[in-house]
């Protein structure tokens, strides 16, 4: 699904890096810009979202916890799961 949905931002959006949100000039009404965010620095952020960015030349910001690296427990919401 998520080569399907970045298959489709490619096409119908300017995808740009998230420092290009730092001034008001990518905030339009058409919505004609987005920057793709992932949170907490999953290991399938790197093994498999990543190829497929590379594929469609998106630009995209990962943000990791610092204090999980190295972490052997699973986060709570992904033991609930």
């Amino acid at each position: 699904d998520f080569a399907d949905q970045m298959a489709v931002l490619a096409k119908a959006r300017a995808v740009v890096d998230l420092a290009a949100f730092s001034g008001s000039a990518a905030y339009t009404r058409s919505g004609a810009q987005l920057a793709v965010t992932f949170d907490d620095g999953y290991v399938d952020n790197l093994e498999t979202a990543l190829p497929i960015l590379e594929r469609y030349e998106i630009p995209a910001t990962m943000f990791v916890v610092g204090n999980a690296i190295g972490r052997r427990r699973e986060f709570w919401w992904d033991a609930l799961q």
